[in-house]
């Protein structure tokens, strides 16, 4: 899933990493939240996802899709639908990162507003603004890319059509994909697959996606969970 996993907190990417211990073992976790000595962690979830376990099951959905040509195609029927209708992903995905910007925006005044009122040292509203501002530009950003997403319908009936053309040839695809990872992970791009990891306190979870032009265009299809 490199290049398509996401973290549900912040957005960010998830990568793969090693642990060697007795025996090596694959985890996904989120690139902006984990710190090292030079680096300062974006995001707070600290989300370790099996690899292998993930890649295994997820395979296993994608095959049950790919090989019931009806399904499959019910399925793009549904995701073209939805980006005419009000329940565009990207749209609800823009609506969050506003929400997430008026969040901030009210925690700097009320940051301001205990600075004023003496509650917290100047130390302290220096290193909270710095952590505040840094999330506002991020959202902002974010923001700014979506609204362009949404307005980009061209791009958007080009990846349809490359989609819709994979689709017609996806179960033929899938035979070739089941050499190696690398095929596999082609196959899973083209086809527009996409995750969303999260957790909770007892569990993880996988929202898995197809038809994605790229991160934020995402519709939920399904869920994997994991224990904890």
């Amino acid at each position: 899933l490199r290049g398509a996993a996401h973290c549900s907190d912040c957005g960010g990417p998830m990568y793969c990493t090693i642990s060697r211990r007795k025996t090596i073992y694959h985890y996904y976790k989120c690139k902006l939240a984990h710190a090292d000595a030079v680096y300062t962690p974006k995001c707070k979830s600290s989300l370790y996802h099996r690899a292998d376990v993930i890649d295994v099951e997820l395979w296993k959905k994608i095959k049950a899709i790919v090989t019931k040509p009806g399904a499959l195609r019910k399925a793009f029927r549904e995701y073209q639908s939805s980006l005419q209708s009000g329940d565009n992903p990207v749209r609800d995905k823009l609506e969050k990162k506003r929400r997430m910007i008026s969040s901030t925006e009210r925690e700097l005044s009320q940051l301001v507003y205990l600075f004023t009122k003496d509650k917290i040292t100047e130390t302290q509203y220096d290193e909270m603004k710095t952590e505040l501002d840094t999330q506002l530009a991020r959202h902002t950003k974010d923001a700014i890319v979506l609204s362009e997403e949404l307005e980009q319908s061209t791009e958007l009936e080009e990846h349809m059509e490359t989609v819709s053309a994979f689709v017609k040839t996806a179960n033929q695809a899938l035979k070739a994909a089941e050499k190696d990872d690398a095929a596999k992970r082609n196959f899973l791009l083209g086809l527009g697959v996409g995750a969303a990891m999260s957790q909770d306190r007892h569990h993880k979870y996988v929202d898995w996606f197809i038809f994605a032009p790229d991160a934020f265009s995402v519709r939920r299809i399904n869920q994997l969970r994991f224990s904890g």
